[in-house]
């Protein structure tokens, strides 16, 4: 199991059965009344995601975007990577700006989407933020599972999106 918190990424071992004995017909278990462990495997105490629409996961890996730390991360539960770093961290750094009264999502004000085109294997992640009297800051890049990095700045927003027979469809602000 998985825990993405707002400062860190964790795994969390389940044990549905215990193994007692091994023996010549089999493996004797127990069910266990300790399902989930008491212990936290960190994956990451510096990196996480508050916002549940920063969120992704894919066939190989979890994508998240801490906006506090300003960076974007993933994980296949094993290794923790910021995908960001040295690629497009300086672009972040000066364009995502946040309050403390953006903790939240307010579609109206601030949206933090991550989107998947599985037929392309491109990761979408989706900036806006709505600074009132028509002044706004959106911006949305595009990162490919394939190649490794980041392929594009898009001038397309998408707020919703879906996979359906391998076909990506989605729909913007």
């Amino acid at each position: 199991l998985m825990i993405v918190f707002e400062n860190g990424v964790g795994m969390l071992p389940v044990n549905e059965r215990t193994l007692i004995t091994n023996a010549e017909g089999g493996d004797v278990y127990i069910n266990s009344p300790n399902v989930i462990n008491k212990v936290i495997k960190p994956l990451s105490t510096n990196y996480g995601c508050a916002f549940s629409e920063g969120i992704f996961v894919t066939t190989s890996y979890v994508y998240g975007v801490d906006l506090e730390a300003k960076k974007i991360w993933r994980t296949n539960g094993s290794e923790f990577e910021v995908i960001s770093d040295f690629k497009i961290q300086k672009f972040l750094n000066d364009n995502i700006s946040l309050s403390e009264r953006d903790k939240y999502v307010d579609l109206t004000s601030i949206n933090i989407k991550v989107h998947y085109n599985a037929f392309k294997q491109d990761i979408i992640f989706v900036f806006y933020k709505d600074f009132g009297l028509s002044k706004e800051k959106k911006f949305s890049i595009t990162f490919n599972e394939q190649l490794n990095k980041f392929i594009t700045f898009n001038s397309w927003y998408p707020f919703y999106s879906r996979n359906i027979n391998n076909i990506f469809f989605s729909t913007d602000l």
